[in-house]
């Protein structure tokens, strides 16, 4: 502690005190918190201003938690008294959170997760956020995806396949998936293209986009040199289609 006492022609002006301590004994007991801090100012036996904060934390081989408390009063009022916690664990999947208290009210509290999984041609993940706020929830979201290539090496399966979700609330709010294939001989290539976009599970686009181009027609005199095709098809209607054939002789 500190003390000081200033008069002024026999008036006490200050008869401050500054006190405070420091404990960290909790380091080596695990059923305290690790650091203790507090402080007080004092003028003329009345408290004017006091804190006090803690600090605590624990760690497992893959886990880590944490919490920082604070506490203010001025004149014996209670201005603030919160707390900040938070966690990290990464032994499975990837989860954080924080937490944020004032006066053993919740005011904020993020939460978030990060799974994924690989196998030889083929990835998929997720990550999950979870906002609340006075204790009402204000995002619950998740975006998922995943992409397979597998298919190069199968031919009975689309080369490329890819889709993304994104929910809130448990609610679908978008998707999208994506196909590409493709196939080619000696003088002929052909391919598609796919695309799906849902909003609110409500298909706002289902399309396809298909093509072919055959130059084996140089070497064949009976055939057109070349032939190239495109059709775009929407939900299963064909909306657009062109076919081109060039052909000539010297």
């Amino acid at each position: 502690s500190l003390g000081l006492l200033v008069r002024l022609d026999d008036e006490e002006e200050i008869d401050g005190l500054v006190s405070g301590g420091l404990d960290w004994s909790g380091t080596t007991h695990p059923s305290r918190d690790d650091i203790r801090v507090r402080m007080a100012v004092s003028n003329k036996d009345r408290e004017r201003f006091r804190m006090a904060m803690t600090a605590d934390g624990d760690s497992q081989d893959e886990a880590v938690s944490g919490s920082l408390g604070l506490a203010l009063f001025a004149e014996a009022d209670e201005k603030f008294d919160g707390r900040v916690s938070g966690g990290l664990d990464w032994s499975d999947a990837l989860e954080a959170s924080m937490t944020v208290s004032n006066r053993n009210r919740e005011k904020l509290h993020m939460a978030m997760t990060a799974d994924g999984n690989s196998r030889f041609r083929e990835r998929d993940g997720s990550l999950g956020l979870l906002v609340r706020v006075d204790n009402e929830n204000e995002v619950d979201g998740l975006v998922s995806g995943s992409f397979d290539w597998s298919g190069t090496e199968d031919a009975d399966q689309t080369d490329l396949r890819a889709s993304m979700t994104v929910s809130n609330k448990q609610r679908e709010r978008l998707h999208m998936a994506m196909t590409a294939d493709g196939d080619s001989q000696d003088e002929a290539m052909a391919g598609s293209l796919g695309l799906l976009v849902r909003t609110d599970a409500d298909d706002k686009l289902d399309g396809h986009l298909s093509g072919a181009v055959d130059w084996s027609g140089m070497t064949d005199a009976n055939r057109d040199d070349l032939q190239a095709s495109m059709t775009v098809i929407n939900r299963n209607r064909e909306k657009l289609h062109m076919a081109m054939t060039a052909d000539g002789n010297s």
